[in-house]
């Protein structure tokens, strides 16, 4: 029993306090009182313990503070080996919203507010009847803070393929529904929208994408479609967009519709005057805000020959660099290289939905699979494979989103569920050296391209050289070979004739010798003669 139990000496305790509220005055001062503060004030200052005391606290206090002025107190002694120490850490996952309708939907875009707390969603239900489809057609905004009820509901009249939350305003959200029409919500109010596209002159076909636009009043966007139109609205006044674009091919063939069909838009407010649209056929189009004919609306194509475009997005520290994501791979190009990419980033865990660059590493991409994994791709690093990988969800992932800060990503799924991960710390850090490395990286896949280039179209200029050399002499040598049949004959014929005549004169000479003179015959004889030795020797 001893080895459980000891008798120990208890000691009396008790619980006291002080409530210092007044300070450390002398009783006979109140400090509520200003004078009697002032006296006590100056009886203490003309006390020659106190001029002695703070002449001996001056320079201990002088050389304290001459020490912190020597050290930086924002220097980071072990910023550049963050990235070493937590190389093993992983994405958690800090909360999952869940669509609570009866019918399974898949999530289509999504949106952070400006101030990082809440986030849209569109929801679509992949069912081929639009009079079941428009009853399962309200979206959600979700607060991040409460994962259990949506912070307001949407209720469009059709199913919403894309959501954008304003740059400027924290409670205003446009949307594109499938049948081509624009609303617009005040979040704060929610439900129906509280402006909406007349369905006269809205698009045709389903909106692809929304993108806000930089302008003097901040109430302008973008929205395209499948239809090949571009519009630009006012959020204002939504009556008739302020501008229309239409997109074709140029093509001559009137066999097929030569219209492009627009899945895409990508506009960075650093670069306010230029935009870019992706294609469903595989054509990206680098466009120009201040045009005064429409010929000059494009200035750019980009061919990915890997099926429709989904999505396009530039870097945030080199606006030149942008990646575009299709089915089979994701692309990094350059805008001084139209021919081709620089970067093909794939991998065999399925489809790609969705590429999003990160905010606060320059070499890092974010790339959603139709597998449900989420991949992250360090192209300093290796190209051919990603640094890390995991399987989030078993449906797959539609599309994936950062925050602006860059500490949280979110993730939509097939089945209608959010994922709000929280990104290792070793990506929320930029390595000193960093950017100039990528900086570095581009200059170098330039010139290889450019180099490639040239060589290129060097070997096509080659053989069209050679083609053409090729076609102008054969004419020459048919007019030479005919000169010289010609001649052939001619130079023949007067062989003939003068071995003709030889033979004559060679039958002449015979004549004469066989034949004596016989001056008693006349001429005619002598002739008649001639004649029958000459058939005679034929």
């Amino acid at each position: 029993m001893h080895n459980f139990q000891a008798n120990t000496v208890l000691l009396p305790t008790r619980v006291c306090g002080v409530n210092h509220q007044v300070g450390g005055w002398p009783p006979d001062v109140d400090p509520r009182d200003e004078d009697q503060v002032a006296r006590f004030k100056k009886k203490i200052q003309k006390d020659e313990n106190f001029v002695s005391s703070i002449k001996v606290l001056s320079d201990l206090v002088e050389n304290f503070i001459m020490e912190n002025n020597s050290v930086d107190i924002y220097e980071e002694y072990f910023a550049d080996d963050s990235f070493k120490q937590d190389q093993g850490a992983e994405f958690k996952t800090l909360s999952v919203y869940r669509d609570s309708c009866d019918v399974k939907r898949e999530i289509r875009s999504l949106s952070w507010a400006l101030d990082g707390g809440k986030i849209a969603a569109a929801y679509r239900a992949n069912l081929s009847a639009n009079s079941i489809d428009n009853l399962y057609c309200h979206s959600y905004v979700w607060d991040i803070e409460n994962s259990n009820t949506p912070y307001c509901i949407l209720m469009p009249d059709a199913p919403i393929n894309c959501v954008e939350y304003s740059p400027r305003d924290l409670e205003l959200l446009v949307g594109g529904w499938s049948n081509g029409q624009i609303g617009l919500w005040d979040v704060r109010a929610g439900g129906r929208p509280q402006q909406l596209s007349p369905i006269t002159q809205c698009h045709k076909e389903g909106v692809s994408d929304i993108k806000w636009i930089s302008s003097k009043t901040g109430f302008e966007f973008f929205s395209c479609s499948t239809d090949g139109r571009l519009f630009c609205w006012d959020s204002r006044n939504m009556l008739k967009p302020l501008q229309s674009l239409y997109f074709d091919q140029n093509t001559e063939s009137s066999e097929f519709n030569s219209k492009y069909s627009i899945t895409c838009i990508e506009y960075d407010p650093t670069l306010p005057h230029r935009f870019m649209l992706g294609t469903e056929q595989g054509m990206m189009l680098s466009c120009n805000r201040k045009f005064k004919d429409q010929s000059e609306i494009i200035s750019g194509t980009y061919n990915t020959r890997m099926g429709p475009v989904l999505t396009i997005q530039r870097n945030s520290f080199f606006p030149k660099l942008f990646a575009s994501c299709s089915t089979w791979g994701v692309k990094v190009w350059s805008e001084d290289l139209t021919s081709s990419p620089m970067l093909n980033l794939a991998s065999t865990d399925g489809y790609v939905t969705d590429v999003a660059w990160s905010n606060s590493h320059a070499s890092f991409l974010f790339i959603t699979k139709s597998k449900g994994n989420l991949e992250l791709w360090d192209v300093l690093v290796k190209t051919q494979d990603p640094i890390f990988s995991f399987k989030l969800e078993s449906d797959g992932l539609i599309c994936v989103n950062p925050k602006q800060q860059d500490d949280q990503i979110a993730c939509g799924t097939a089945n209608g569920c959010i994922h709000l991960l929280e990104v290792p710390q070793y990506t929320t850090f930029s390595s000193k050296h960093e950017k100039n490395l990528v900086a570095s990286m581009v200059d170098r896949e330039g010139k290889r391209e450019k180099l490639l280039e040239g060589m290129n179209r060097e070997q096509r200029i080659r053989e069209k050289h050679s083609e053409q050399k090729d076609t102008k002499s054969t004419p020459m040598e048919e007019d030479n070979f005919y000169c010289l049949e010609d001649d052939k004959n001619i130079n023949t014929e007067d062989e003939f004739d003068s071995q003709f005549d030889s033979y004559d004169k060679l039958i002449d000479e015979e004549l004469d010798e066989t034949v004596p003179e016989m001056p008693f015959f006349d001429s005619q004889f002598t002739d008649t003669l001639k004649s029958v030795l000459k058939n005679d020797k034929s």
